[in-house]
């Protein structure tokens, strides 16, 4: 597989493949046209996933289901008296929350049996079948709940992967000084010096759609100023990269214009649009209900 496909594969599956950040990599032919042994491109270009095929992987839907899941089975069959007959039912449901509808149907066709005997113990028994039936509403109600947080922590890994494509895309763009220095070696020091400088200035980097934003570290709802006045990640950036003298000079001085970068941050305050991600971590929720 050539190079230029493979990163064409990738930015495809985060919507950046007419980025002209991307355009300008894959219009050197060089770069592009060079070989990657199918035996590794092959393996990294189906393993790594968009965010709509991840929530939509059946494998991956099934494992983080079974892992929060397993445990309420085993409790279910541990602590309740099942007849043989709903015990066989519940056995044969592949769904957890439909195991746990079965046992409480059975258990209130219980407490209905009970109001009808007369057996002079049937107050405790339907005291026991209540309190089983809101045992197993709260383990209902704390599935639910690990479940969400499990899509909630997948979306955030999924933003944070998007957020260093971004950055790192974003610097391989730049005019670096040092030229005995690999384009992977100027950016990935590059981002060393940005991170420390982010640090010192109490700012950090967020996703804001496809785009990068400063935030205030103590403060993430806020934006990052100073001076007064808003900086963006890529003002930012040059800055720190022209103070240590990271970045090639023309004869004036000053550093040259830079390849558009993949970080375009809209004017006026315009709020980029987030719809496609909210739909998505929406839709993931509502699947782990199946």
């Amino acid at each position: 597989m050539k190079l230029g496909d493979f990163l064409n594969n990738q930015a495809t599956k985060l919507g950046l493949q007419n980025d002209p950040a991307l355009i300008a990599i894959l219009s050197n032919s060089d770069i592009a046209n060079k070989e990657i042994d199918d035996s590794f491109a092959k393996p990294l270009d189906n393993g790594l996933m968009s965010l709509d095929s991840a929530k939509n992987n059946f494998g991956l839907k099934n494992h983080f289901s079974a892992t929060i899941l397993n445990a309420v089975d085993a409790k279910l069959l541990e602590d309740l008296e099942l007849d043989e007959e709903t015990l066989a039912s519940v056995q044969s449901e592949k769904s957890s929350y439909n195991k746990i509808q079965l046992v409480k149907t059975a258990l209130k066709q219980q407490i209905e049996k009970l109001k009808t005997s007369g057996d002079p113990d049937n107050k405790t028994k339907k005291a026991e079948i209540e309190k089983q039936i809101k045992e197993l509403n709260e383990q209902l109600a704390s599935a639910k709940q690990q479940s969400e947080q499990t899509v909630k922590d997948l979306q955030s890994k999924h933003d944070n992967e998007i957020k260093d494509f971004i950055i790192m895309n974003h610097l391989s763009g730049k005019p670096y000084a040092n030229k005995d220095w690999t384009i992977e070696d100027n950016t990935a020091f590059s981002r060393t010096l940005i991170e420390n400088a982010l640090k010192e200035k109490g700012a950090v980097i967020v996703k804001d759609g496809n785009s990068l934003k400063l935030k205030q570290a103590n403060s993430p709802d806020l934006d990052y100023y100073h001076d007064n006045k808003q900086i963006s990640f890529s003002d930012f950036a040059d800055q720190v990269l022209a103070s240590k003298k990271m970045l090639a000079v023309n004869n004036s001085g000053t550093p040259p214009n830079t390849p558009a970068s993949l970080v375009q941050v809209p004017s006026g305050g315009a709020k980029v649009n987030t719809s496609r991600f909210d739909e998505a971590y929406t839709e993931s929720i509502g699947g782990q209900d199946n």
